[in-house]
């Protein structure tokens, strides 16, 4: 059975191992048609040696394996002139205590191998000397490495937490205990960057799109709980709002905290509005317009009705256009003026109406915004035309340009760029690409652990996705019909 595979950042290598045979190497060809070939280059048997554990750092191009005893092996495919070849022989071999159950190559050091016994034992090894550096014995069980640096290790232990061990001169070892529970998730993307951490402890980690590698981190102190989250694209900033009232400024490029301010009462969402300037919907109901440079409250709206429990909130420029997602599953259309005020809701005009029986579970904006993207408990998927909603208010649902339903309630819906493909999430563990306005189904692909957040980074022709078990942010090339496959580029 096939147990572990790993793609190059290349695409040129793909590794398949199994377990009780042995590693392919093979080389991906491209061949007519747009179509993609392997050819095996590379071939270990290691049938005597049956693998628990795998990992492969690349330039240059090697792996590690743990069995299900205590040994270790690394083995280095590539010669001196970078050619691939099949010798059998490890140039490595590490001997441990228990039973090897994960092993990690630090990024940052490609002489440092990480490795796990028993799931629960640590070991630091040096390859060039062959020693344990350090040895830490965990409080829980580890299921899973985090890669992070040369100074600091990150594991997940068996009960969801983030551990992390912090090295101080090689030698001395600081446990920074739990740092993090993943029970709830903040996601924000750009088209260069992607943040994504845990909400009850503040931490966000960003993300380059291009690269596929963490930029860094926006840490707060206190473990305030994270509400929403803005990224800035043109200005370089990430705007951040933290339970219950604070709104910290953050610079993309260094991490920096630049300013920090309370609002007057609790947040529940926020969201960008026009060039330096952003919406804040309070807990007492009332939309606030702040400016934020310099930082000032230009205009606070007429509380609306309190029966709304809002659980989207998203700005239409384009139709001077709020649409509020209600948690029961409707929708509130409510347009805005700017031209007796620097901001007026106008309540009187505004459209409500039910869209999905049972709840609301996403509300997302098309890169055009002519479309909203909704999806709930249901199990269906609805795309709304914004220009058809305001010439049809009376009967809204001749603005439903499409409606898909799945087998299973949808967690998460969004539009590519053209508005001809919808990538829906479900509740479960599947993903579908219907087509638009059709609503033919097209691909449907499975992910084990289920998916959360479902979003689209165009620029990059990549879908990103957290996943719902071991809230993993996975990013795959985006799939067209004429493309029906996918390679996953990077699991976060």
């Amino acid at each position: 059975p096939l147990t572990f595979f790993y793609l190059t950042s290349a695409a040129d290598r793909l590794l398949i191992v199994e377990p009780h045979h042995g590693v392919g190497i093979y080389s991906i060809l491209g061949l007519p048609g747009n179509r993609l070939g392997t050819q095996l280059i590379g071939e270990y048997k290691l049938s005597h040696f049956p693998m628990a554990c795998f990992d492969v750092m690349e330039d240059p191009l090697r792996f590690a394996a743990g069995n299900k005893h205590n040994k270790i092996m690394l083995f280095s495919p590539q010669n001196e002139e970078g050619l691939i070849g099949s010798p059998q022989r490890p140039v490595v071999k590490l001997r441990c205590i228990g039973k090897i159950t994960s092993l990690q190559f630090l990024p940052d050091n490609q002489q440092r191998l990480l490795s796990c016994e028993e799931q629960k034992t640590i070991r630091l090894w040096d390859l060039n000397s062959l020693a344990s550096l350090i040895m830490v014995e965990t409080d829980g069980l580890l299921q899973k490495f985090i890669p992070r640096s040369d100074l600091q290790v990150a594991y997940i232990d068996d009960k969801n937490m983030i551990r992390i061990i912090q090295i101080k001169d090689k030698l001395q070892v600081l446990d920074l205990g739990e740092v993090s529970s993943f029970e709830e998730i903040r996601v924000s993307q750009s088209e260069e960057y992607t943040l994504c951490g845990s909400a009850k402890t503040g931490c966000l980690d960003i993300w380059d799109n291009r690269s596929l590698q963490r930029k860094g981190s926006l840490i707060k102190e206190g473990n305030l709980q994270v509400i929403d989250v803005i990224i800035d694209g043109p200005t370089g900033r990430v705007i951040v709002a933290y339970s219950p009232n604070i709104i910290t400024i953050w610079n993309l490029e260094n991490c920096f905290d630049l300013e920090s301010f309370e609002v007057g009462i609790g947040i529940t969402n926020i969201t960008k509005f026009k060039k330096n300037q952003i919406l804040v919907l309070g807990t007492d109901h009332k939309v606030r317009l702040y400016g934020m440079n310099p930082i000032q409250i230009l205009a606070t709206t007429e509380a609306f009705s309190q029966d709304w429990k809002i659980e989207g909130f998203l700005v239409i420029p384009n139709y001077q256009l709020i649409v509020c997602g209600i948690r029961r599953g409707g929708a509130i259309w409510l347009p805005y003026a700017t031209d007796d005020s620097p901001f007026r809701l106008k309540l009187e005009d505004l459209i409500q109406f039910p869209i999905h029986k049972g709840g609301l579970f996403d509300l997302t904006l098309s890169q055009d915004g002519e479309y909203v993207t909704t999806c709930g408990a249901d199990k269906k998927a609805k795309v709304w035309t914004i220009g058809s909603m305001i010439t049809h208010s009376k009967n809204p649902k001749v603005a439903c340009k499409c409606s898909v339903r799945g087998t299973e309630p949808i967690v998460s819906a969004v539009l590519d760029s053209s508005n001809r493909w919808l990538y829906t999430a479900s509740h479960g563990q599947k993903c579908h690409m219907w087509a638009i306005p059709s609503g033919v189904l097209l691909r449907t692909w499975e992910n084990p652990t289920g998916i959360l957040h479902m979003r689209i980074i165009e620029r990059w022709n990549r879908i990103a996705y957290v996943e719902a078990h071991d809230h993993c942010l996975v990013m795959e090339p985006l799939t067209h019909p004429e493309l029906l496959g996918s390679f996953v580029s990077a699991v976060f």
